[in-house]
């Protein structure tokens, strides 16, 4: 796949735009609004998708577009997508709860104020 065809690469953006669109707009899961986050989203969703049939495998053997295996090359899209936007969530609100608790930076400081 690193010598791909403009079929392939066409192929790989559309899953990518489709996940975009989906993650970006209907489930309203992002750190960043507008055309900006949009277009970020389908370039992680680019390489998670081109990434996905060599890390989940070529399966199924059928359905192939241009070499490109479509149900791999979703599940990488939405894998990478999720995985950076949970990244930089956690980077830049690290007060988010965690599993129904605060995470410890924020009670850290609590504890620091109630003590002074």
């Amino acid at each position: 796949m690193i010598g791909m065809s403009f079929t392939s690469f066409m192929g790989l953006l559309c899953i990518s735009v489709a996940v975009a669109l989906v993650l970006h707009y209907l489930v309203r899961y992002r750190v960043v609004e507008g055309l900006d986050g949009f277009l970020g989203k389908v370039i992680v969703g680019w390489i998670g998708a081109w990434l996905g049939s060599p890390v989940l495998g070529h399966w199924p053997a059928n359905p192939t577009f241009a070499d490109i295996y479509p149900v791999p090359a979703f599940l990488g899209s939405i894998a990478s997508v999720f995985s950076v936007v949970l990244f930089f969530k956690t980077l830049f609100f690290p007060g988010l709860p965690v599993r129904g608790k605060v995470a410890a930076t924020e009670t850290i400081v609590d504890q620091r104020r109630g003590a002074a």
